[in-house]
């Protein structure tokens, strides 16, 4: 299940590109290092597309998170 999170993004040319730290449950830590990131194509028509990235925050955990770019929002993947 995926969930809304606030994420501070690098805005640049396209809008929010790259995450630079996240806000949960009050607390703000800082993105340490974008480990991966990739674009994915929504099948369905007019939904768009997710910009996914995996980042390692400053505290040493592992977070995939992604922005919607047509629900203009970023979500975070709760682990299965």
């Amino acid at each position: 299940m995926d969930r809304p999170i606030e994420v501070i993004a690098y805005a640049g040319g396209r809008g929010e590109e790259r995450p630079r730290a996240v806000r949960s449950a009050g607390k703000t830590l800082g993105v340490s290092a974008v480990l991966e990131a990739w674009i994915e194509a929504m099948p369905e028509p007019g939904a768009g597309t997710r910009r996914w990235f995996r980042v390692r925050l400053e505290d040493g955990r592992t977070l995939a998170v992604y922005y919607d770019e047509a629900l203009d929002g970023w979500f975070c993947r709760e682990p299965s």
